[in-house]
């Protein structure tokens, strides 16, 4: 199906236990750690490469309002190629350490998971699912938006999101 017959398709559904919607969505400009990682590394480091994006944000008053924490997968052949970051309002000059990157902005489908970061796997099981059984096709990358913390892990919401074509 192309974008013309995106009017007739289902935007609004559930798989699963998750609501999924399609929506368009603005690009957002990232402070991101200028190292990458995997998928067999991201719950490992994601901490560790999110540490000198805050120390930036924290010397750099105005770069970032209200923003979260973003990991963005780039690609989900092999290893995958994932950037970790933080929300901000402004470009900003590159560190060492930290550069300037943008989650892509477009139509998405979308859903939100409550619970464990270690359980979101089947958030984003259900994203494509839907998104298969409905003629929605993936565009590539996808991302995950880490609401506020909580320290009870039922209390934690994580956006997840694809881009479509």
């Amino acid at each position: 199906m192309s974008r013309a017959d995106d009017s007739e398709r289902e935007r609004h559904g559930r798989q699963g236990r998750y609501d999924i919607s399609v929506t368009e969505e603005a690009p957002r400009l990232l402070a991101a750690a200028r190292q990458r990682t995997t998928f067999k590394r991201i719950s490992q480091e994601i901490g560790r490469l999110l540490e000198p994006v805050w120390v930036f944000i924290r010397q750099n008053p105005g770069v970032r309002t209200d923003g979260h924490n973003i990991a963005l997968y780039w690609d989900a052949s092999g290893a995958g190629s994932i950037e970790v970051g933080v929300q901000v309002v402004r470009a900003f000059t590159p560190t060492d350490a930290v550069v300037g990157s943008a989650v892509p902005g477009g139509l998405v489908a979308t859903t939100a998971h409550f619970g464990p970061y270690s359980e979101l796997g089947p958030a984003h099981d259900a994203v494509c699912a839907w998104c298969r059984s409905r003629g929605w096709e993936l565009a590539g990358p996808f991302w995950e938006v880490y609401g506020d913390w909580s320290d009870d892990p039922t209390q934690l919401r994580t956006d997840v999101f694809y881009l479509l074509k």
